[in-house]
């Protein structure tokens, strides 16, 4: 495995277990093709460093060439990725719980081998809005800047308002309701959380929400009148503020398309990911069997392959506390030339020294506008979720990157600041929905900065200083 082969560029930060890992790992070991044959990611690299993600610059720069050469009609591409992910998580990853107890070992094995093949499919579907993201983005810029070049930034992000609304969204809106009605009685927190019980998963790491969970987000909310009127106020802005954008550029027919692609893209990016989050959470009616026959906890069994499990099933090998233990340490994977490589433990520093990367020790932080605004706080730095109890109201959210687990935190904070993610991110999508302001695309920001700092976030440059 010739690393020095490989120019790795960093895509984003998220945190992956094992066993979603070895899906990727998998799919890329496959020949045959996503998408109907539109693309294929055989012998593709991946690269993960407890929690940062690599792509190989050359096959980044194929994905964006792809989606170049597609640019004029993106739908069909739309239309296969909601296929693969509503078919994962609404027939793929579902299993009964008293068919189950009646397999035996065996048959688990090939249930097992079905579901791994099925989530590499939809694991396959994970890069695509990236590319969209960059080409449409350059695309509708362009075209904004021979018109209205000193307008750029304000007419692109009122482009980018979204129709349909994320599960998390939904949520948020339900608890809202619940807040507003004040009928948050156990036998309804028990059907919200059972309805958005997979928003607490994330890449198999994490909990399903509870009839807990839904009360503590419900605690948080300290007056829900005045959000319920700030968010129809913050809706009708983006409403206008499209129309005004549309009538104002006139955009011919293509471009037109092209705005609405990135929408969707959008919309897609976030998407995906809660449909894979369901399966994901669906799933455990599986492991949970399988984590009874080997006496470990299911939230156990994340932490090893899918081949590892096979063959703990198969009686072939044995997974022990010391094992699981080892596992739950910071570890690494690299997907290089056809092979993978994991690396726990001890292997993990040594593979950590191979991968070293040059921090580049910028002076000031600067990054995408996502949310116009100018706040100033005192920094929390957010490094993984386990650290999101941590942050105060008012403070500065700064972290690498937002996922959906990230709403509460967000809707407390008085700006949100990430090391990575453009026009489609989460962070850029619910900081909107939340109107706090938001500047991603920083870069290092997590890195420069320290909790307590006091700090600008002029989001309405893009920059963010310390005072």
């Amino acid at each position: 495995m010739n690393k020095n082969r490989a120019n790795w560029q960093k895509i984003v930060y998220v945190k992956e277990a094992p066993l979603m890992l070895d899906g990727v790992a998998l799919r890329h070991g496959r020949t045959d093709k996503i998408l109907d044959d539109r693309v294929t990611i055989r012998n593709q690299s991946y690269l993960y460093l407890d929690g940062d993600i690599y792509y190989e610059a050359t096959e980044v720069r194929n994905y964006d060439r792809w989606i170049e050469k597609n640019s004029g009609n993106l739908q069909p591409i739309f239309d296969l990725v909601y296929k693969i992910a509503d078919r994962f998580a609404k027939v793929e990853s579902k299993f009964d719980a008293g068919r189950l107890k009646r397999k035996d070992n065996k048959e688990l094995v090939a249930l097992l081998k079905k579901y791994s093949s099925d989530y590499q499919n939809v694991l396959g579907t994970l890069y695509v809005p990236v590319p969209m993201d960059r080409v449409l983005s350059e695309k509708i810029k362009r075209y904004i800047s021979k018109k209205f070049p000193d307008q750029i930034t304000e007419i692109f992000n009122s482009l980018t308002k979204l129709e349909k609304k994320h599960n998390v969204v939904q949520y948020h809106e339900e608890l809202l309701k619940l807040a507003l009605t004040k009928k948050n009685s156990n036998k309804k927190l028990e059907l919200l959380a059972q309805k958005y019980a997979f928003l607490g998963i994330k890449f198999y790491f994490g909990r399903p929400f509870t009839a807990a969970t839904c009360r503590k987000h419900l605690r948080e909310m300290d007056d829900p009148t005045a959000e319920r009127r700030h968010k129809n106020q913050i809706k009708r802005n983006e409403t206008k503020a499209y129309t005004a954008a549309m009538k104002k550029l006139n955009p011919p027919g293509l471009i037109r398309r092209q705005i609405k692609w990135l929408q969707e893209a959008v919309f897609m990016r976030t998407y995906r990911l809660e449909r894979i989050s369901e399966g994901e959470n669906n799933s455990f009616v599986l492991l949970r069997e399988i984590g009874q026959r080997l006496g470990i906890d299911p939230f156990d069994l994340i932490y090893f392959r899918f081949g590892e499990i096979e063959r703990a099933l198969a009686e072939t090998h044995k997974i022990g506390a010391a094992e699981i233990k080892l596992r739950k340490q910071p570890f690494g994977m690299v997907s290089l030339d056809a092979k993978t490589k994991f690396a726990f433990g001890r292997n993990y520093a040594v593979f950590r020294k191979r991968y070293k990367f040059r921090v580049v020790q910028m002076k000031e932080i600067k990054g995408q506008v996502a949310f116009p605004g100018l706040v100033r706080g005192r920094v929390r730095i957010i490094k993984t979720d386990k650290e999101m109890h941590t942050i105060r109201p008012g403070e500065i959210l700064v972290t690498r990157m937002t996922t959906p687990d990230y709403i509460f935190a967000m809707r407390i904070s008085a700006a949100v600041v990430t090391d990575v993610g453009g026009v489609t991110s989460h962070a850029s999508v619910v900081s909107r929905e939340l109107a706090k302001p938001c500047i991603i695309g920083t870069g290092h920001a997590t890195q420069i900065l320290k909790t307590g700092d006091l700090v600008e976030v002029d989001a309405n440059t893009g920059v963010v200083k310390r005072i």
